[in-house]
């Protein structure tokens, strides 16, 4: 791999010491001996050093408590949104200790003086243990002014153990590692000064969901510790979103967003229609339909669940071919219904890139989301896939305006990478398949080679 150390993926085997035999406790009904989740045996090595990962850390672990609401509350609001409304309050953050204490504390910023006078400043004696690191960091960061040098998320390393499309919750791996049940915080639903007893319950749900993440991190490690590169690809990109925005251009994106709504008002004023009519499931292809029928043609159609549906999405094959119809109302019909389902992404990504430069000085906060596809890659997270930004498009434009938003920070570039057949070219390089990974290096069409 051009840019990789030859020894990146090397396994070396412990020595002496350093190679123990490791029993994990409770396990699932059903589960397989040596796999994440079972009682079975497995080599684990525990070196006191490595180049991605100090795994010889003792473990300190986190879990933040705070107000939500019906309207308020991160199935509704992104993480920046969130942490930075008004609305926001902390009830308070469990803690379990290296040592086995766990307890609750509602005085924040004396907790985190306490820990940095026990853990050092930015907790660097310890690795720090969250299930959802990215939220509860976030917050420390932006609240308490805490980064944590070695952050740790057993909701990732679930994603790693257990793939990307098994339930990662700590519900879910409650149950998957047979430990005490989750509970349930409905009753702190609204509630922004709690009650003697609203509290004590409160204390109560968030010492055991604190245990769990550090039984499941208990269970977990000997498994991603012969994985080290993995933590340390964890730890990256929790610290690239906690504490490495980039800056964004607000003249850029207000005028990128100025662009978009008049694009889209031109393009709807062009088919004498309203918007809501041509959003419409009911009424467009109806429209649409009529325009055809004008010149002896018919609405497209596919198969569907309870009948045929009209197929004139633009990725429908009929799509591209209504879009550069001869027919002008044809093809303002269409342009404006690929522009208004187009516009949702656009807008939500330049709605993203204003609240960030609001809330964080000119900057905004990006998630790269780890092992989040099913082949294991990163991807978007928070609401924006920054790995996902087009250079041209549709809009006239809007994607390479979103694109020219983001900035690097001073004395740093941005680099475009096209990482083009990624998982093919990996998996022929792990495999040793060395003729299909040569055929890659070479330039030359390997797809169109399996075809044929």
């Amino acid at each position: 791999m051009p840019g990789a150390p030859s020894n990146t993926f090397a396994h070396v085997e412990p020595e002496g010491d350093l190679k123990q035999k490791t029993t994990l406790g409770s396990h699932r009904a059903g589960s397989s001996p040596g796999t994440p989740g079972t009682n079975g045996s497995v080599d684990v090595a525990h070196p006191t050093g490595t180049p991605y990962w100090p795994l010889h850390l003792p473990r300190l672990v986190l879990d933040i408590e705070t107000y939500y609401d019906a309207a308020y509350n991160l199935g509704k609001l992104d993480y920046l949104q969130y942490t930075f409304d008004s609305r926001f309050h902390a009830h308070g953050i469990a803690v379990a200790h290296p040592d086995g204490r766990s307890e609750f504390h509602t005085d924040i910023e004396a907790l985190v003086r306490d820990l940095r006078r026990t853990y050092g400043d930015r907790l660097e004696h310890v690795a720090v243990v969250c299930h959802n690191a990215a939220f509860d960091l976030f917050v420390l960061r932006h609240h308490y002014g805490l980064e944590v040098a070695y952050p740790c998320d057993t909701m990732l390393i679930s994603r790693l153990l257990h793939g990307a499309e098994a339930g990662h919750g700590l519900k879910e791996l409650a149950g998957r590692y047979g430990l005490p049940p989750k509970g349930d915080l409905d009753f702190m639903k609204g509630v922004k000064a709690p009650t003697t007893g609203q509290m004590a319950d409160l204390r109560n749900y968030a010492v055991n969901d604190v245990r769990i993440t550090a039984a499941l991190a208990e269970r977990m490690w000997p498994y991603v510790a012969q994985r080290p590169i993995e933590l340390w690809a964890m730890a990256h990109s929790l610290c690239m979103f906690v504490e490495r925005p980039l800056p964004v251009n607000a003249k850029v994106v207000t005028s990128t967003a100025g662009q978009l709504e008049q694009d889209i008002r031109e393009r709807v004023a062009a088919t004498g229609l309203d918007e809501k009519c041509i959003r419409s499931t009911k009424r467009f292809p109806e429209m649409l339909g009529a325009a055809l029928a004008r010149t002896g043609r018919s609405l497209p159609m596919k198969p569907g669940a309870r009948g045929p549906i009209p197929a004139i999405a633009k990725d429908d094959p009929a799509g591209p071919a209504l879009l550069a119809d001869a027919d002008p109302t044809v093809r303002a019909l269409m342009e404006a219904k690929v522009a208004l389902s187009s516009a949702a992404g656009s807008r939500g990504r330049l709605e993203h890139l204003q609240r960030g430069a609001h809330f964080m000085s000119g900057r905004c906060a990006f998630l790269h989301s780890y092992h989040t596809a099913g082949t294991g890659r990163f991807a978007g997270g928070n609401g924006f896939n920054i790995q996902n930004l087009k250079k041209v498009d549709g809009e006239g434009g809007i994607a390479a305006g979103i694109r020219r938003a983001i900035h690097a920070p001073r004395g740093m570039s941005l680099v475009a990478a096209d990482a083009s057949q990624i998982e093919a070219r990996i998996l022929a390089f792990a495999a040793e398949q060395y003729d299909l990974h040569h055929s890659f290096a070479n330039g030359e069409d390997v797809y169109s080679s399996f075809a044929a």
